[in-house]
């Protein structure tokens, strides 16, 4: 079985490999090769996609992926098949740097805001699209008619622990067909870290594999950015009602644990809910169950609208809202603080595609959750203004994770672009903790 199987593989990579060497000639400083991981609906049967699949699910298979560096710090990926039908997959020139956490270089100074940003990019998704400008599809398989796109995410686990999947169209929308998990190679995880950010990987080693966060206190915001001027904001407050069940409300709302019956965004702010965890490898589990502390948020308060000057080498012109809550017993003061914004860039949507919004996670100079692989490389974290946090009313750091909060989506009303919603991410995606309207001046 052994010989049949490396045999196989030979067969399998080899028109690949003879394709890149004769055409292409490549100089490689490095090679790293993982093996892919799949599942079954029987292993994980938490997984959110079922029932949303493309109905080429389970014909292709792949089993290593291999990233190749090039003299320019970029890299060729080559992901190779498992089955007749399935082809050899090249990713031509990508740079890694962008996924990896990264700190942005107006925050180097402070020790503090430097473990909040890499705690938030590693324990956060960071997912790549890349559609077919990026590979080529070689073999003799038919996989190649059909594969629309390739994503490859770091996932939001510890590090090393990333995911990717490929898609194909049905129906004029694409649907994931092939879903894997694989180990990304530790000595080259740790030279990335390294390369991008300057810094000892073993420095922050047990917190970038071991979820550790740092002491409460207070975040010093004038290393992020100086207000120009400040005002109070009314905001119309829409908890009262629920969302459109759609996107990955629609596909994980079988994760939700608690409360099965659900009216509005209020019927989630109370210490009750929970979901399921989001577990190594990479997977919703229910019998791991995620509580929260949502009822922090329970009360909407004062809305403070700033603008602001970042920090960074270009000094964007942005805009701070800080939110303040009470919690649903009233004894404590939590704040959302979302800064290095520019409202007027905010697409414009209605409430039926709000998913297309602007999405980012908790902490500082984070790409979104998912995104085009051009978004990412037009949006470099070195110097992304964005930050999000969660504190007390003393501007104390707050553990967003234990509290159920993932982040904001945000965008302009498609009826009047004067008006941005903001709406709070619950744990995981799975549902809105809070849903504004604000009038917000331009810049």
């Amino acid at each position: 079985m052994k010989k049949l199987l490396i045999t196989s593989l030979i067969i399998f990579f080899l028109p690949s490999a003879i394709l890149f060497a004769q055409k292409n000639k490549p100089v490689y400083v490095s090679t790293h090769t993982a093996e892919i991981k799949t599942m079954t609906d029987a292993e994980y049967p938490d997984n959110n996609n079922i029932g949303y699949r493309n109905k080429l699910a389970g014909i292709y298979a792949h089993n290593t992926i291999s990233f190749f560096e090039k003299q320019n710090g970029n890299f060729d990926i080559l992901i190779t098949p498992a089955n007749e039908k399935s082809d050899s997959i090249f990713l031509s020139n990508i740079n890694l740097l962008e996924i990896m956490p990264t700190i942005a270089e107006h925050i180097k100074s402070d020790s503090y805001l430097t473990h909040i940003a890499l705690m938030n990019q590693e324990w956060n998704r960071i997912q790549a699209k890349f559609t077919n400008e990026y590979y080529t599809v070689k073999g003799t398989g038919d996989e190649k008619n059909n594969i629309t796109r390739v994503d490859i995410a770091n996932n939001c686990l510890g590090a090393g622990l990333w995911e990717m999947s490929m898609f194909a169209t049905e129906n004029n929308k694409e649907r994931v067909y092939f879903q894997s998990w694989f180990t990304f190679p530790a000595e080259l995880y740790k030279n990335l870290f390294e390369k991008r950010n300057d810094t000892s990987f073993e420095t922050w080693k047990d917190m970038l594999t071991n979820y550790k966060t740092p002491p409460s206190q207070k975040i010093n915001l004038d290393i992020l950015r100086t207000i120009n001027s400040e005002q109070i904001m009314p905001y119309e407050n829409l908890n009262a009602e629920l969302y459109p069940v759609i996107g990955e409300r629609q596909t994980k709302a079988k994760n939700i644990l608690y409360p099965k019956i659900y009216t509005s965004i209020n019927d989630f702010l109370t210490d009750s809910t929970a979901y399921a965890s989001f577990v190594s490898l990479g997977m919703y589990n229910k019998k791991d169950v995620r509580h929260t502390s949502l009822g922090n948020f329970r009360y909407p308060g004062r809305m403070t609208y700033s603008r602001t000057t970042s920090t960074n080498k270009e000094k964007t012109q942005a805009v701070e809202l800080r939110l303040s809550f009470q919690s649903a017993d009233k004894t404590k003061t939590t704040q959302l603080i979302i800064g290095g914004v520019q409202p007027e860039k905010m697409p414009a949507l209605n409430m039926n595609n709000h998913s297309m919004g602007f999405q980012r996670s908790m902490g500082i100079g984070n790409h979104s959750f998912n995104s085009s692989y051009e978004e990412i490389l037009a949006f470099p974290s070195k110097q992304n203004p964005y930050y999000l946090f969660v504190t007390d009313a003393e501007d104390n750091w707050l553990d967003s994770h234990l509290l159920g909060i993932d982040g904001v989506l945000l965008f302009r009303d498609i009826a009047d672009a004067s008006k941005l919603h903001v709406m709070l991410l619950s744990f995981e995606r799975h549902t809105f903790a809070g849903h504004f309207i604000v009038d917000v001046p331009r810049l």
